[in-house]
């Protein structure tokens, strides 16, 4: 990993991109959920209608880049943050999600998504974050990549978790407005909406911002323009986005971002990336924040007193067990977490957009 990508924007210079890039907070949905909705014979639709209330005994859908979603499946099956009779956040020794199946999609079809929006493609990736979302309710996939005639019977899916902030910000609000017109209860999860909804607001101005991310969302605009949706009206928060580098993170951070000729404190670092390690994080951040450590002369001028580190895979992890619960959708099963692999196969026809989805096989 190189900390010499590094990008940083205005959010009144995203103005004028985020009207032509309208993403998945646009007003309008995509053509394919404009489709479903305007023809009554689409199979999607009954699809939709036929789900009730989440069955507790269903999956948990983890859908987007392959890597981001092993290691989010990884983290979940040891999470280990809440106390599993109470709910308090406490750990108790027990993973939170034991008796819980994670349903893995690793997106090898269309992810990385950066791609699309290069070659002007949001409309695609639109559409595919609406095919992972039928997906996850769906109880049919494909028996192999291989085998196209060949159907295999798969668990309908109870939570559906987007783990890529390019799928979630251009097709999050076309899952949301889909399962809205057809009453579908399916809680969606979002790691770009849950970190920018953590983002404290900053008295009288714009939000300073940092973002430790993988290249490829690097200048992408995508965390910037999150974060202006969110601001108060006539506040232009700011947003520097670097790749992290090195067991020093903060450090080669900050040392970019001073390299870019910025002096303003910082008011919080997104991280992004699953790959960091948080706990090594805050070690460099305490370091930096004592009066006593040569760091903090170096470094401390660049973090305001508020100072704050955001991990998205955190609330992502802490969101997946309190929605858990708020539904009362665990499953009681005596077992501990287990995950079951599937990956995304380009259709035979292309024009036919979307996926077949097959289980997941190692060569």
């Amino acid at each position: 990993m190189s900390g010499k990508t590094f990008l940083w924007l205005p959010l009144c210079c995203l103005l004028l991109c985020a009207c032509g890039q309208q993403g998945g907070q646009g007003r309008m949905p995509g053509r394919f959920v404009s489709d479903i909705l305007a023809d009554r014979s689409r199979p999607e639709r009954g699809l939709l209608a036929a789900h009730g209330e989440p069955d507790r005994y269903g999956t948990i859908c983890l859908a987007g880049s392959p890597d981001a979603c092993r290691i989010l499946a990884d983290m979940l099956c040891a999470y280990d943050r809440f106390d599993n009779v109470s709910g308090a956040f406490h750990a108790d020794g027990l993973p939170d999600f034991s008796g819980e199946t994670l349903a893995v999609v690793c997106d090898e079809a269309y992810a990385p998504y950066a791609a699309m929006l290069n070659d002007g493609r949001e409309e695609q990736l639109r559409t595919i974050a609406v095919h992972h979302a039928l997906s996850a309710l769906d109880t049919v996939m494909h028996a192999s990549r291989y085998d196209w005639a060949g159907l295999r019977r798969k668990v309908s899916s109870k939570m559906l978790v987007l783990c890529d902030p390019l799928l979630c910000a251009y097709g999050k609000f076309d899952i949301d407005t889909l399962f809205a017109s057809f009453s579908c209860p399916v809680p969606v999860l979002s790691s770009l909406d849950l970190m920018m909804d953590a983002v404290p607001p900053v008295s009288g101005r714009g939000v300073n911002a940092g973002v430790l991310c993988e290249r490829q969302f690097v200048g992408s605009g995508v965390y910037a323009m999150a974060l202006q949706r969110r601001a108060a009206p006539g506040m232009f928060p700011t947003c520097f986005a670097a790749e992290a580098d090195s067991a020093a993170v903060l450090r080669t951070f900050l040392d970019a971002y001073a390299a870019a000729g910025e002096t303003r404190p910082l008011d919080v670092l997104l991280v992004d990336d699953a790959r960091v390690d948080i706990g090594l994080l805050a070690e460099e951040l305490a370091d930096m924040q004592d009066v006593s450590c040569a760091l903090s002369l170096q470094y401390g001028k660049y973090l305001a007193s508020e100072f704050r580190i955001i991990a998205s895979r955190e609330l992502l992890a802490q969101a997946c067990y309190r929605t858990l619960r708020v539904n009362n959708i665990f499953t009681h099963y005596i077992c501990g977490p287990k995950a079951e692999f599937y990956v995304t196969v380009p259709p035979l026809d292309e024009d036919a957009g979307g996926f077949m989805l097959v289980p997941y096989v190692q060569d």
